[in-house]
């Protein structure tokens, strides 16, 4: 359920590098996905002494103490290919050069990696979120910091296809948006009390 109070309760670096502060209270830890340059809300996860996971095939920055897996998360094991560079990379905008090609891990793995419930998630990930969440049965992080890249024009992902994506989520998770569609549509998840964590 949409709940515009919720942004009111968050910590962080706004407007999307964001958290809820009961974050420091869960046993799992955090994970990034699209983590370049290790930004705000990977440092913040430093500090608040959680496990940090970052998923990234083209990051180049190490971190003492961070656990940096080379792949793209997507609901299937397999290589893509990447096009633009950089921040820009994206596994579906093939009006840029292609790059090259990385390797991509399913959602299982990035769960086995992190020993199951993940206490939140920041996705950053160009053109590769919908298909993840798409996938998603139940609940499998606590809170989730997410950008949808529905650029009009650039990104098969319109508007459209992101309200679904987000009355999928809206089975588990209340939300709030922190940013509007042309800075890449960030949206809070904050999961509640009562949802199933089983997927049964």
């Amino acid at each position: 359920m949409r709940d515009d109070s919720l942004k009111s309760q968050l910590a962080g670096a706004p407007p999307y590098h964001l958290y809820h502060p009961r974050i420091a209270e869960h046993p799992g830890p955090a994970v990034v996905l699209g983590c370049l340059n290790w930004d705000p809300y990977c440092h913040e996860m430093r500090r608040l002494g959680k496990r940090l996971i970052g998923f990234d095939p083209q990051t180049t920055v190490t971190l003492p103490g961070v656990e940096h897996i080379a792949a793209v998360v997507t609901p299937f094991r397999g290589t893509l290919e990447i096009y633009g560079g950089g921040g820009g990379a994206s596994l579906q905008w093939w009006h840029l050069p292609k790059i090259g090609e990385v390797r991509s891990i399913a959602v299982e793995d990035m769960l086995e990696i992190a020993g199951g419930d993940i206490a939140g998630i920041q996705m950053n990930v160009e053109g590769a979120e919908g298909y993840i969440l798409l996938s998603m049965k139940y609940p499998w992080a606590d809170q989730m910091t997410i950008a949808f890249h529905d650029r009009p024009g650039l990104d098969p992902f319109i508007p459209s296809a992101r309200e679904a994506l987000i009355l999928h989520l809206d089975q588990w998770y209340d939300c709030c948006q922190l940013t509007g569609l042309y800075q890449n549509d960030w949206w809070f998840f904050l999961r509640r009390d009562d949802a199933d964590r089983t997927g049964a």
